[in-house]
């Protein structure tokens, strides 16, 4: 019920409270015609202006002559508020903040508090002595001390976020008859979620009196219904529920500045007093600036903490990364080799190098079969990269069995097809730790009203904290991405000497095969024309020589296609282009061709060369055209036709095969270039090179080639050349 509780207190919604403190007034305008569509309920109090009368009004109607002066803040605001500007009204001078927010100018009223001057000692000597601090401590130190005398609160404590968002109190400078928080931590639901990112829109928060009766807006329900959003006003009404937890800790008023590093809010100078305390505006501006300054001295500091811790990483790293240039091929062997360094770098009692159904270990780790089930886990929900616990059974319960080993796990993915880390361990460490009140009771129910509350009691609750290791430091978890880095690096560099090898091993076979074959099918070639000439008496023999002669013929085509494969595929392939007509390649091309088709009863025809001109290898297109047109006489019937179109299209000079064949089915078309690929009807009609050596010939020409089909309708396979520049002169000689 109390963890319910806890968690709808994410859900309040107090960027929009309805209601503002009673230290000021707030009027919220339609900026261009200056028209009041809000107003507090105090307003009477401060401008003697009935607030219903002035809804719906213009601001000179409620503000008398300082309209003018106020519709000019209006116009500047931002969505951040400035410097106060000094305005009097009705006998008063206020100090007028000014803002945005989705469109609606929201000013806000203090009555003037008199006057803190950027002179003052205090102020002077702080800003000094935050220019050098010697350590985060010492600027606490002074931060704390420096911000309690300019504003007289009783207890100002530095509070630090932890990664759970729990805030430990690191530093304090107290009244001598107040209760010291110095030491003691405070839950991370004592700020819910909503609260912190308030902090970090408004680094600065006051709250002269936590017994304030909350001041409605009235609002002219008529132009503007929905809630006003108060995320950047200074006198927005905080949490009843919050006000009520300052009255348990005995403060009467408190103010808090946003420490905000890296746009994370690293932590909160907090300021109690037990009794109602206003600081005017120009104080709070010298203690947001103290903030700010504390905060990129923080930042400063943590950087070269930071760069310091992982330089002194960087040896050990360097030795590692070593190892894995030295065995690229075998990451886990190389970093069990360096298991010293493997453990000393990230500080941890043991490791883990887990690649496949492999486990190798160095140190003191979980047993293989809790290690497997880890792995297993890690695979399912750690995200690639690097992941770091020092709780680890909070996120696999299964891990409490053995905490004594591995309360602590930082885990770095290794490229791999199945889930494969490299996994650091440190031991559970027990210790105490003292909490302002228990943790375990944040809030509570009184009195059966069913509403949320507070906890009542602050005192020191001793706790003792089991199932955590050591934290991992950032530069110890920077350290692991980058030895992630270079592991793939490595791994990348084994997969490009592994394709290297291949190639290298490919372009050998390719040179047997050239080399080694070649010259037997040469010897064979000429015996047969010997034996032709002495057999012609008998014909078998003779029908058997000559099926021997087209057998080495076939075996010469399909060794200059593996030749020009090989090339294609290592990007060795190259062309002489020279200019040339295109009528003369079709020329050459039919008269090969002709033959073939007339005996199937294929008609063939070109038309529209003309005087076209194309910068092209002869013979390599004479290859592709080869093979486009024996195919299109393949698959055409008897009685069907097979047309050769060449038009100049875009600066590029088309080439068009058409046949009047079956056509190719959809599923198939998609990979008539493909390496091997043969049409369904002739799979043993050759050794299936030709189309995706044509496609590599015509992209060495920098053009390209396709295929257009439907089923029954015949197939189309269109190619391009570059133009000559200059087609239309004659050719040279």
């Amino acid at each position: 019920m109390i963890g319910a509780d806890v968690r709808a207190c994410d859900l309040e919604p107090i960027h929009i409270p309805g209601a503002i403190q009673p230290h000021g007034v707030l009027i919220a305008l339609e900026p261009r015609s200056r028209t009041v569509l809000q107003v507090s309920a105090n307003c009477a109090a401060y401008f003697g202006v009935i607030p219903e009368l002035a809804l719906g009004g213009s601001l000179e109607a409620l503000v008398g002559p300082a309209a003018e002066t106020l519709g000019a803040i209006a116009d500047a605001a931002t969505t951040t508020s400035g410097e106060p500007v000094v305005v009097g009204i009705a006998g008063h001078v206020f100090d007028v903040l000014g803002h945005r927010h989705r469109g609606i100018a929201i000013l806000e009223f203090e009555r003037q508090a008199g006057h803190a001057s950027w002179s003052d000692p205090a102020l002077r000597s702080a800003l000094a002595k935050l220019q050098r601090p010697n350590s985060v401590g010492e600027l606490c130190a002074i931060a704390v001390d420096a911000i309690r005398k300019l504003t007289g609160f009783e207890r100002v404590m530095m509070y630090r976020f932890d990664e759970h968002g729990h805030g430990d109190v690191i530093e304090e400078s107290v009244d001598a008859e107040v209760t010291s928080h110095r030491g003691l931590r405070f839950p991370e639901s004592d700020i819910p979620r909503q609260a912190r990112e308030m902090y970090l829109l408004n680094w600065l928060r006051l709250i002269p009196d936590a017994s304030y009766a909350p001041v409605p807006l009235l609002a002219a329900p008529a132009l503007r219904a929905e809630p006003l959003d108060l995320s950047f006003a200074s006198l927005r009404s905080v949490s009843p529920v919050h006000l009520e937890y300052l009255r348990n800790m005995g403060v009467g008023a408190s103010m808090s500045v946003s420490l905000v590093e890296s746009n994370r809010l690293w932590g909160l100078i907090a300021c109690h007093h037990r009794t109602p305390r206003h600081v005017s505006f120009a104080a709070r501006a010298a203690c947001e600036v103290i903030g700010r300054i504390v905060a990129l001295q923080i930042a400063a500091h943590e950087e070269l903490a930071i760069r310091a811790a992982r330089d002194a990483l960087r040896g050990l790293e360097s030795r590692l990364v070593d190892a894995m240039r030295n065995r690229h091929d075998d990451l886990a062997t190389a970093l069990v080799q360096r298991g010293d360094a493997l453990l000393q770098m990230m500080s941890a009692t043991g490791a883990a190098i887990c690649t496949g159904t492999e486990i190798r270990t160095v140190g003191v780790t979980p047993t293989t079969a809790q290690l497997g089930a880890l792995v297993s886990w890690l695979g399912k929900h750690g995200a690639p990269g690097v992941l770091h616990s020092d709780a680890l059974a909070e996120l696999h319960p299964p891990a409490q069995d053995y905490v004594h080993v591995a309360s602590g796990l930082l885990a770095m993915s290794l490229p791999h097809i199945t889930p494969s880390y490299v996994l650091w361990f440190r031991p559970e460490i027990v210790h105490t730790v003292s909490w302002a009140g228990d943790p375990e009771k944040p809030v509570e129910t009184q009195h059966g009203d069913g509403r949320l509350h507070p906890r009542q009691s602050f005192a020191a609750w001793t706790q003792v904290v089991r199932g955590t290791s050591l934290p991992w430091r950032v530069a110890e978890i920077d350290a692991a991405e980058d030895l992630r880095r270079r592991a793939i690096e490595a791994d990348l560099s084994n997969q490009i000497a592994n394709a290297e090898r291949a190639v290298r091993l490919r372009d050998e076979m390719v040179a047997v095969v050239s080399h080694d074959l070649k010259s037997p099918l040469q010897v064979i070639d000429m015996a047969c024309s010997l034996m032709q000439a002495q057999v012609e008496a008998d014909p078998r023999t003779a029908i058997t020589v000559g099926r021997i002669q087209c057998a080495v013929v076939r075996m010469n085509v399909l060794i200059h296609d593996l030749l020009d494969v090989a090339k294609i595929e290592s990007g060795r392939f190259e062309v002489a282009p020279v200019p040339c007509a295109a009528s003369t390649l079709l020329t050459d091309s039919f008269a090969m061709f002709v033959p073939l088709a007339e005996a199937k009863g294929v008609r063939i025809a070109w038309t529209g060369a003309g005087d076209l001109l194309v910068d092209a290898d002869p013979e390599r297109v004479f290859q592709v055209l080869s093979n486009l047109i024996g195919n299109a006489i393949k698959f055409t019937p008897a009685g069907g036709a097979v047309t050769i179109e060449v038009n100049a299209v875009d600066g590029e000079v088309r080439f068009a095969v058409r046949d009047t064949g079956p056509g190719i089915p959809p599923v198939e078309l998609a990979h008539v270039f493909d390496r091997y690929w043969q049409a369904r009807r002739a799979r043993s009609a050759g050794s299936g090179l030709g189309l995706y050596i044509a496609k590599g010939i015509v992209e060495a020409h920098g053009k390209r080639i396709w295929a257009e089909s439907a089923v029954g309708a015949g197939a189309t396979f269109f190619f391009a050349l570059p133009a000559y520049p200059h087609a239309l002169a004659p050719l040279p000689s």
